[in-house]
């Protein structure tokens, strides 16, 4: 056989696979459904770097979520020598979520408190430094704009400095500078049909501060719900690591890539895939769509099947 058609026997091979598995994961989500299950949001951590996950994922300690609540979205920071940990905290009597801090110590995660709360739904809460302040950019589509709040007392208490992109249902927003730029990565619904969000925009501005983010020319840089969605950042000096959710057609947070980009300039931008991530570390994992580190400590979030908070209908729950 020559080379040609064993490269093409072997594609042939991995789609059929990948076919069969995605056949497989839709039968498994069917029943259960059926059998009055839910996928839940839970988070872990462990100490150690991201690059070690295959060992070190399977070490992860899951933080026992509260009655009536989730965790999710979960974003490590180094303070002072210590680690902390912001999370969507998702309140079933209340339909939506706050953002909630834990402090990571000796493998063990303690709830310090909520530390940012609205009447409307908050998750994904992406924390960062400029000029020796700490701000918080959570997700809050719900208001039709990017928030960002600045620390006044750590870690519990913040303040509105910002609202920008009024009238973007922005989706899981991370901000970072790079070469002397900021830079604005955000995602949002392609259309009403979309249920998970397929669209990945950048902008730019001198400040994250700005109210003059200026779009890409070629936004969206990607339009596919496989890729688009952020699920974390990662830095390693000059290289930048964008964590990928993956979503199936009806399926929210199935898995994950890391993706190290290549391009991030104002007229382009690229990446590539540098590693997956699966929910294959525990027993029992349906889901897994985000993963934050300090590279002392990971954390990383899943979904298990569980009962509904009530015995209603369950509903879809998209962080």
């Amino acid at each position: 056989m020559s080379s040609q058609s064993s490269v093409a026997a072997a594609r042939s091979e991995g789609f059929f696979a990948r076919w069969i598995g995605a056949l497989l994961h839709r039968v498994e989500m069917s029943w259960h459904y059926r059998l009055g299950l839910e996928p839940r949001w839970g988070i872990s951590l462990v100490e150690a770097d991201w690059k070690s996950k295959d060992v070190a994922l399977h070490a992860s300690r899951p933080v026992p979520n509260p009655p009536g609540r989730y965790f999710a979205d979960p974003f490590v920071i180094e303070r002072g020598g210590r680690t902390y940990c912001f999370v969507e905290d998702y309140v079933h009597a209340r339909g939506k979520a706050h953002i909630t801090v834990l402090e990571y110590r000796s493998g063990v995660a303690t709830e310090l408190g909520p530390c940012l709360d609205e009447p409307f739904h908050l998750s994904f809460p992406f924390v960062f430094e400029y000029e020796g302040q700490l701000y918080l950019c959570p997700e809050a589509s719900a208001s039709r704009s990017v928030r960002i709040y600045r620390c006044t007392d750590f870690p519990l208490r913040w303040e509105l400095a910002r609202v920008t992109l009024p009238g973007f249902q922005s989706l899981d927003t991370m901000l970072f500078e790079r070469q002397g730029r900021w830079w604005l990565l955000t995602c949002r619904f392609a259309d009403t049909n979309d249920p998970f969000g397929s669209e990945l925009h950048v902008f730019h501005a001198d400040s994250p501060l700005s109210e003059q983010w200026r779009p890409l020319p070629g936004n969206p840089v990607i339009a596919d719900r496989r890729c688009c969605r952020n699920g974390g950042l990662i830095r390693e000096g000059e290289r930048v690591l964008r964590v990928a959710q993956y979503h199936e057609p009806r399926t929210y947070g199935r898995r994950a890539t890391v993706r190290e980009i290549t391009r991030l300039d104002e007229n382009g931008y690229a990446e590539r895939v540098v590693a997956s991530l699966e929910p294959d570390f525990r027993p029992g994992l349906v889901g897994t769509h985000h993963l934050t580190t300090t590279g002392r400590v990971t954390a990383v979030d899943h979904a298990s099947w569980a009962r509904p908070f009530t015995q209603v209908t369950p509903k879809r729950l998209g962080n």
